[in-house]
């Protein structure tokens, strides 16, 4: 799985299988998947939404217009929302059993995630 935003969506991405439909095969794709969809606990399903909405609102983006700036957010407030996801993304492994990597589209990479981050990484925070 992926822990990772996109406007609105839940952020966990994971593959899975599309049922099939007249005149088209099952297959399986990578998309996003609901709390409900992967059983997740009422308490990290909320945590998960609410650390993506805090992106939604302080990501700029040129959907807004020029009318509708982003929150404003401070490098500190930034260095807090990557910490929160590393831990949601390890409450996600934990609740699941899967894998989970973490990713961060302006630095590239979680230098904690254990598929993903450094060699010499345990994989946990701190």
């Amino acid at each position: 799985m992926d822990l990772d935003v996109d406007y609105g969506a839940f952020p966990v991405w994971t593959r899975f299988m599309l049922p099939a439909r007249p005149g088209r095969p099952a297959r399986e794709v990578d998309g996003c998947a609901g709390p409900e969809a992967l059983g997740l606990s009422a308490g990290l399903a909320a945590d998960l939404q609410a650390w993506a909405d805090w992106q939604d609102r302080h990501q700029p983006a040129a959907w807004r217009g020029p009318d509708g700036c982003a929150e404003p957010a401070t490098g500190q407030d930034w260095q807090r929302w990557r910490t929160t996801g590393q831990e949601l993304a390890h409450r996600l492994a934990a609740e699941t059993g899967a894998a989970v990597v973490c990713l961060w589209p302006s630095e590239g990479r979680d230098p904690h995630c254990p598929h993903c981050g450094d060699p010499g990484s345990s994989g946990r925070p701190g």
